[in-house]
């Protein structure tokens, strides 16, 4: 089934395969006996749906989080790019912490 994918996550589709990165924003196939889980699960939704209604409390929770400052430099390397790809943050040419910090840093001033 075709599908939107509203959070990154790694699954194996096949059981002898490895497991399948799935990103976040993108819209691919799914095999029919794992749609309903991940929608019940909140990974996935149908590609002409928006994001799944939210609750009161997912929507003050984000509006919180998108206000605090995040400590980049407390985060690990993997983590910061966890962070630039589910933020849609281009790294390249970016391979120490600190150019990745700069990059994720100018890209979130360059929206504001």
């Amino acid at each position: 089934m075709l599908v939107k994918i509203l959070t990154t996550f790694k699954a194996r589709i096949e059981p002898d395969a490895k497991p399948a990165l799935f990103k976040r924003g993108e819209v691919t196939e799914v095999p029919d006996q794992y749609v309903d889980s991940l929608f019940d699960e909140g990974y996935i939704c149908l590609p002409e749906t928006t994001e799944p209604k939210k609750s009161a409390f997912e929507v003050a929770f984000e509006r919180e989080m998108e206000s605090a400052q995040i400590d980049f430099q407390a985060m690990t390397v993997a983590e910061l790019k966890v962070y630039a790809d589910d933020e849609g943050i281009d790294l390249s040419g970016a391979s120490k912490k600190a150019d990745i910090i700069e990059a994720i840093e100018a890209s979130l001033a360059a929206d504001e």
